[in-house]
């Protein structure tokens, strides 16, 4: 039977310590929370203020009181989404459908099972197996996106804005993936979020990877159905 966990907003229990936080949370029964470091660290402005020491000291304290993060910030992503989608109704509606709800409402879910799974399987040890274990979880990622983008049951908001760049301009796809996922990580850096190896490959990489899987595989699949 699967297991219910119930969680908090961390920032109902005010503001102060990330250890004096999550304990009390852990003392009133929850196991999970929404964590908002602005709504409930006094030291946290903007997302530039949160450190590499105030990370590892929510680590240590989540692990002393065996609460986990579920949600990590408020509703900006959804707001975001919610924008796109707006667009998408407007400039490429016929790709919305169940590929669009399960990028809404599934697909997270999808994605921590399988980090879980691989986190109990294999952790990678050293630069030269992270960057082997990032590229190849990179070519994955990219063969999926291709083939459901070509199943043509719907894609996400996100994917849609590059679909939407790419079918009302002469501007082919992958350039056009490149440059919504090169200003999201441009976004990302100027909020004060981590830019890393993964996210630079993720930013120049995706658009012509899945552009190479849709000539290699998606496309040929899906030409007789």
């Amino acid at each position: 039977m699967p297991e219910f966990i119930a969680g908090a907003r961390l920032h109902d229990y005010g503001k102060g310590t990330i250890d004096e936080l999550l304990g009390r949370v852990a003392a009133d029964g929850f196991s999970a929370v929404q964590l908002a470091y602005k709504k409930c660290i006094q030291s946290v402005k903007s997302y530039a203020d949160v450190t590499d020491t105030l990370v590892a000291d929510t680590l240590t304290a989540q692990s002393a009181y065996h609460v986990k993060t579920a949600v990590l910030g408020t509703y900006v992503e959804l707001a975001i989404n919610a924008v796109l989608f707006v667009g998408m109704c407007f400039s490429l509606r016929h790709r919305i459908g169940w590929g669009t709800l399960f990028n809404a409402f599934l697909v997270g879910y999808v994605v921590e099972f399988f980090a879980k799974l691989f986190e109990a399987l294999y952790q990678p040890s050293g630069l030269a197996a992270q960057i082997v274990v990032c590229m190849l979880a990179l070519l994955i990622t990219c063969l999926g996106c291709s083939l459901y983008l070509n199943a043509d049951m719907g894609a996400s908001p996100y994917d849609a804005t590059a679909l939407a760049l790419a079918h009302h301009t002469p501007v082919k796809f992958f350039l056009c993936r490149m440059a919504t996922d090169g200003l999201c990580a441009v976004a990302c850096w100027q909020l004060g979020g981590i830019l890393g190896l993964g996210t630079i490959l993720a930013a120049f990489c995706m658009g012509p990877f899945i552009s190479m899987f849709d000539k290699l595989v998606s496309e040929p699949l899906f030409r007789g159905c």
